[in-house]
C-alpha cells in the first residue's frame, strides 16, 4: 500500500480564490474601460447641432460585479435614436447615423485590447501583493 500526505491544500485553495477575485476585479476594469472607450469614440462621429445630444451621451455600470459586470452606453436626449437610426439625413462629416454602433462594430480589436489589458494588469499586481514575480 502507498501512502502520502498532501500539504499546502487549504493555503493553495486560499490562493487560487484570491487570485479569482483579482482577476474578477480586473473583468469589471475592463468592461467599464471598454465602455468608456466606446463612449468617447462615439461622441466623436455623433452628430452636432446645438450640442445636446454628444451632451447626454452616458457610460454606466447597470448591474454586476467581477464577471458579471453589466455597462451601457447610450445617449440620454430623448431623439437620439432618431438621429442614430435615421440614414438618409445629412450629417457632416465626420459624423454620421449609427455613430454608437458603427463603433462598437468596428472598434472591436481595440476594446479586446483594453479588456485583455485591464486582466492582465490584474493578474500582474496580484502575483507582486502575493510575493511572486509577474
Amino acid at each position: 500500500m502507498f501512502v502520502t500526505k498532501v500539504e499546502g491544500v487549504p493555503e493553495t485553495l486560499a490562493r487560487l480564490d484570491r487570485h479569482n477575485h483579482a482577476i474578477a476585479r480586473g473583468v469589471e476594469n475592463a468592461v467599464k474601460a471598454v465602455g468608456l472607450f466606446l463612449e468617447r469614440e462615439s461622441m466623436i462621429i455623433c452628430p452636432i447641432d446645438t450640442g445636446v445630444l454628444r451632451g447626454g451621451a452616458f457610460s454606466r455600470l447597470m448591474s454586476g460585479s467581477g464577471f458579471d459586470t453589466r455597462v451601457e452606453v447610450g445617449y440620454m436626449a430623448s431623439y437620439a435614436v432618431y438621429v442614430h437610426e435615421n440614414l438618409t439625413n445629412y450629417h457632416k462629416p465626420p459624423t454620421t447615423a449609427k455613430f454608437l454602433e458603427r463603433p462598437a462594430r468596428e472598434q472591436v480589436p481595440e476594446m479586446q485590447s483594453i479588456a485583455r489589458r485591464h486582466v492582465r494588469n490584474s493578474h500582474i499586481r496580484f502575483q507582486w501583493n502575493s510575493g511572486g514575480s509577474p
